[in-house]
């Protein structure tokens, strides 16, 4: 039997503002494979993506935070990222 493969919502996902994703909630993978499957989303729109990883303040979650963006540089400094 092949498991359920689960659907992303790329089109609010991909719309240019910040994202926070948590496993076990939006995903089911490991954190590497989800950030890879963001970056190669991305690559395919023919956009760009920046990513930090955090962890749920039970600490029994991680997840992500993201935003694709058109262009050279991401639209917030480092610095005002979550």
């Amino acid at each position: 039997m092949v498991p359920e493969q689960r659907t992303y919502p790329w089109q609010v996902w991909t719309d240019g503002k910040i994202h926070t994703i948590s496993s076990e909630v939006h995903y089911d993978c490991k954190l590497e494979s989800m950030r890879l499957q963001l970056h190669l989303r991305a690559k395919r729109s023919e956009m760009k993506v920046w990513t930090r990883t955090h962890r749920t303040r039970n600490s029994t979650t991680t997840g992500l935070t993201f935003q694709f963006y058109t262009g050279d540089s991401p639209p917030l400094p480092a610095s005002d990222r979550l």
